[in-house]
């Protein structure tokens, strides 16, 4: 029996800090499903023989559109909840007072320009939460590192992902070759493309869905506290 793909989110905690990561996440999960349902229907009409470029196609934008949804989610859940996260929870403010004495300094000096923004504004901690959110949100969600760092400044358990890490390198190197190389066979001779199937394309996109919604859920229980 073919893999389902995950429909919608159930219903999520009401926190507003979470409201724009829901909203992106299931919209990722409805486009994803889009795709899925072209893709279906293409192949009922088909019937017998292997898929077409144009269905390869359709099944690669299910995996990308799931993986954009995931990193737009990750940056709104950084933008819009950090800062209370940071006030409500020693994990994560110890990570933070971390990053602030090892940013405070270069080369063991002190860095006088960062400082005297920090000590002249209304608000310091708000601008070296700034700094922060910056600093984690200008790269791309696309790799387990850069995953596992925003997870730690969140104050969230990484075992989650760290027991999962050999899956999620996979998922994320299939979207990247997707996305940086058209999945064509650079080492083949012809330049053949990759070939996906279904079921694995379904689960990966599960498994982003799943990640997603296991940092969701985490830190809705630090904004509870």
């Amino acid at each position: 029996m073919p893999v389902k793909l995950r429909e919608k989110l159930q219903k999520r905690p009401g926190e507003k800090e979470l409201k724009n990561s829901v909203e992106v996440l299931s919209t990722a999960i409805k486009s994803a499903n889009t795709f899925l349902i072209s893709f279906n229907e293409k192949r009922e009409l088909q019937g017998v023989g292997t898929t077409t470029n144009e269905q390869q196609d359709l099944l690669r934008s299910m995996l990308v559109f799931s993986a954009a949804g995931f990193d737009s989610m990750i940056k709104y859940l950084i933008k819009d909840s950090l800062m209370i996260v940071i006030e409500r929870d020693e994990i994560a403010k110890a990570k933070f007072e971390d990053y602030v004495e090892n940013n405070i300094q270069k080369d063991g000096l002190i860095d006088a320009k960062l400082l005297t923004e920090v000590v002249l504004s209304e608000y310091p901690f708000g601008t070296l939460v700034y700094y922060l959110i910056n600093f984690l949100t200008k790269g791309s969600m696309q790799s387990v590192d850069s995953v596992l760092q925003v997870m730690s400044f969140l104050g969230i358990d990484n075992k989650y992902l760290i027991q999962r890490k050999k899956r999620y390198k996979q998922i994320f190197d299939v979207r990247n070759r997707i996305i940086h190389e058209m999945d064509v066979k650079l080492e083949t001779k012809g330049k053949n493309r990759h070939q996906r199937g279904r079921d694995e394309m379904v689960t990966m996109c599960n498994d982003i869905f799943d990640l997603g919604i296991y940092i969701l859920d985490r830190v809705s229980e630090k904004l509870a506290k």
